[in-house]
């Protein structure tokens, strides 16, 4: 998290301020942290885009869902339209990523089983192992590591 938010620091709209805030994001979900997300979506207010409205609308359901007292049914909806964000850009690395942090900021089984399968499929195909043994971690017991090759 320090370092994506030391690089928006230096220059909030400068070419890797995007891509810090949602390595900041990613970050501050990991952490479980709605301050740090809070923060970067307002040090990060000018970027325009639809890659960055995509990650804005994750980080905005992780500040929903980690912010309040959502119980599995609210944070799964307030997740929703942020993985179909994704999806819709046919983005499967970022789909994969926001699934990660769906999974960490909601309780155990409130990740959309699609968002969950079709991530797993792509971090496999792709030989993302690191994070496939995340997006695992992170879903809880209920998610099963499929086999190698």
């Amino acid at each position: 998290y320090g370092d994506a938010r030391d690089a928006v620091s230096l220059d909030s709209a400068g070419a890797n301020a995007a891509l810090s805030l949602w390595m900041g994001v990613q970050a501050a979900c990991e952490l479980r942290d709605p301050a740090r997300v809070t923060a970067l979506l307002e040090s990060t207010a000018t970027l325009r885009g639809r890659w960055v409205d995509a990650v804005r609308a994750t980080a905005l359901a992780a500040v929903a869902a980690l912010a309040g007292d959502l119980g599995a049914e609210a944070g799964s909806a307030a997740f929703a339209p942020a993985l179909a964000g994704w999806a819709a850009l046919d983005l499967p690395l970022d789909h994969a990523l926001a699934t990660i942090c769906a999974c960490c900021c909601l309780p155990p089984g409130a990740v959309p089983a699609q968002d969950l399968a079709a991530a797993t499929a792509y971090l496999t195909a792709s030989g993302g192992t690191g994070l496939l043994e995340r997006l695992v971690r992170t879903a809880g017991p209920s998610t099963e590591h499929p086999p190698g090759p």
